[in-house]
């Protein structure tokens, strides 16, 4: 309700403010990975990646993204976690079906469960990457869930068109925009920008 009636949201936990800003720059730009993870439904699939050499690659498991220097400058931040982990956070809906033939970078998930809701399907996917959550407890609790992830079942979710065939028990190949992913610090759960 917030989202949609409010000018301004101001997110709160445990009584200290995370971030108050316009409904879409708390959804686009989050400043932790609280917010990311609270506003949205379903909310931002976060999970830990790894960068690596020259191309700077996001290793997400055993899949790559490469991040183009655009990223790269956005996130000015990301140079110094080059080699390191970080955490990572994309949208829903910034996981698109693809095709097999697509150019670029795709993104292949484990379908585990389809909800087909008429003008779109939320597909629950696994990919061989534990997911991190955040949860709304004490900040030590959340920086221990943020370090070490949760051991869980794998479940993301990916908004497709109702389109698109995609059953249980199959494969799902998703489009990644990597100027639609997020970074936040492992450690703190700060967003990786500038």
């Amino acid at each position: 309700e917030a989202m949609t009636l409010g000018h301004r949201v101001a997110v709160m936990r445990d009584g200290e403010l995370q971030q108050c800003d316009t409904p879409q720059e708390l959804y686009d730009r989050p400043k932790n990975a609280f917010v990311a993870g609270f506003i949205g439904s379903p909310a931002m699939n976060l999970f830990e990646g790894r960068l690596s050499g020259s191309p700077v690659t996001l290793n997400i498991g055993s899949q790559q993204v490469v991040l183009p220097q655009t990223v790269l400058e956005e996130h000015r931040g990301l140079a110094s976690f080059v080699g390191r982990k970080v955490v990572v956070g994309i949208r829903p809906e910034d996981l698109p079906a693809s095709s097999d033939d697509r150019i670029g970078d795709v993104l292949w998930g484990d379908v585990q469960l389809v909800e087909a809701l008429g003008s779109e399907m939320l597909v629950h996917f696994s990919i061989d990457v534990e997911p991190i959550t955040v949860d709304d407890s004490s900040p030590a609790a959340q920086q221990a869930t943020l370090r070490e992830g949760i051991a869980g079942s794998g479940d993301f979710v990916a908004r497709v068109s109702p389109r698109q065939r995609v059953v249980a028990g199959g494969r799902l190949a998703m489009a990644v925009d990597p100027s639609r992913i997020e970074f936040f610090e492992p450690d703190t759960g700060l967003a990786i920008r500038n």
